[in-house]
């Protein structure tokens, strides 16, 4: 919906094409649009197990910025966090193989499919049907759970857009060029030249008009 590339980056010869997102800087004083366009993706991002987000800008001021902003946001879950997306896991799906369809928002069945998908797997089924029983402990997935085996690569770039050569000073100096009339060109007129008005006055010297004035008497 924003319009921002997003691509597969086939570089990477050795490894499969990596999901890559971005952002365009627009040039604010600070990177909050950044931060809210990465909200806007809180959804999709845990969802991948590997992707790229590339910060693209004309300029490298707030490339610091973004870089810590992306890692509060988005940087890869420690145990603790996978521990507890499994443990809320477990309860949602409880929860509604129980057919408790009135607890569900939209947002959390929206979640309850994502995590199907991510925690797929024999190993999280025969957890999840422990923990069901009373035969796991909250406390015992969070020890048993191995923190390497859900771990998503989340990698984050930085891309300086640069000129053609031309110095903002000269391309200044064309726009200026190009939007402001010329009065210096000899051609050039603000209104058309009206010969048919235009009266030619020729002026009298004091003397000549002395003695013509002189003559009428003689």
């Amino acid at each position: 919906m924003d319009k921002y590339p997003l691509f597969l980056d086939s570089s990477r010869s050795l490894a499969s094409p990596v999901v890559t997102l971005s952002y365009v800087d627009p040039g604010y004083a600070t990177v909050a649009g950044f931060a809210n366009h990465l909200n806007a993706y809180s959804q999709l991002l845990p969802e991948l197990t590997e992707f790229r987000f590339l910060f693209i800008s004309n300029s490298a001021v707030h490339f610091g910025d973004a870089e810590k902003c992306f890692s509060s946001l988005v940087g890869a879950p420690n145990s603790t966090d996978i521990a507890a997306e499994v443990l809320r896991y477990f309860r949602l799906r409880k929860a509604w193989d129980l057919k408790k369809y009135a607890l569900f928002s939209n947002t959390e069945i929206e979640w309850l499919n994502g995590a199907t998908r991510r925690f797929a797997g024999q190993r999280l089924d025969s957890l999840h049907v422990a923990w069901c029983a009373g035969q796991v402990t909250d406390d015992d997935v969070r020890r048993d759970l191995p923190a390497s085996a859900f771990q998503r690569k989340a990698e984050f770039a930085t891309y300086l857009v640069r000129d053609s050569g031309r110095d903002k000073t000269s391309i200044g100096e064309d726009l200026k060029r190009a939007s402001v009339p010329d009065f210096r060109r000899k051609q050039f007129s603000l209104q058309r030249r009206a010969d048919g008005n235009f009266v030619e006055r020729k002026e009298i010297h004091p003397d000549a008009t002395t003695r013509k004035d002189a003559a009428k008497f003689r």
